[in-house]
């Protein structure tokens, strides 16, 4: 019982340190890894609107590099900013999100919340309606078209910085017409298969 107690004070004390300083690094990632196997287990912090996913590992090694890159190209321009995270199935991209998500939930990176949508599914500008009624209390005007509707809610969104999640993007022309206005507070992060040739990828 000592032992679980210890981890989640050390846990503690290196996510108020990451808070205080602003900044986070491979470091302090690997330290969070190895007081928990994964950030699932974690209880997720309340007041900050979220539909982070399920984990879908038990341990999540190795990957602390990326997380800390992700964070770096997410940070590094106050516009809009899509890091896609490429590459052939299998290879974790779902999961390093997930983590990523759950890493700045626990940090309070994106107090306007963290939007995760499910880009191989049709109904994108749907989803994000949802999300902006369950989680944010927002009605956007129904007489307005679905696009209409989708940029209604952005201009309404709450305040802070925002992470918005397009998980297995397979066509980017259906992202397209969704994807928060720029420069605005909105952080974008796209995982695909597809080869994407945007601002940056990871």
């Amino acid at each position: 019982m000592t032992n679980h107690s210890d981890s989640q004070v050390a846990r503690q004390e290196i996510f108020k340190d990451v808070q205080a300083n602003g900044n986070i690094t491979v470091g302090n990632i690997t330290q969070i890894y190895k007081t928990v196997n994964n950030l699932g287990e974690l209880p997720k912090p309340t007041g900050f609107p979220q539909n982070i996913p399920a984990s879908n590992t038990d341990k999540f090694v190795g990957r602390e590099r990326e997380l800390e890159r992700l964070y770096q190209q997410l940070q590094s321009n106050h516009s809009v900013v899509i890091a896609a995270v490429e590459g052939m199935g299998g290879v974790g991209k779902t999961e390093l999100a997930i983590q990523y998500s759950l890493l700045h939930l626990q940090l309070d990176n994106y107090p306007g919340g963290i939007c995760w949508l499910r880009a191989r599914e049709s109904d994108i500008g749907l989803q994000i309606l949802q999300f902006a009624t369950t989680d944010l209390g927002l009605h956007p005007p129904e007489d307005l078209e679905l696009a209409e509707q989708v940029r209604w809610c952005w201009q309404h969104w709450r305040q802070g910085d925002t992470l918005i999640v397009f998980d297995d993007v397979k066509n980017y022309s259906h992202v397209k017409p969704y994807l928060p206005p720029q420069p605005s507070q909105f952080k974008v992060l796209i995982t695909t298969r597809l080869k994407l040739d945007l601002a940056r990828a990871c």
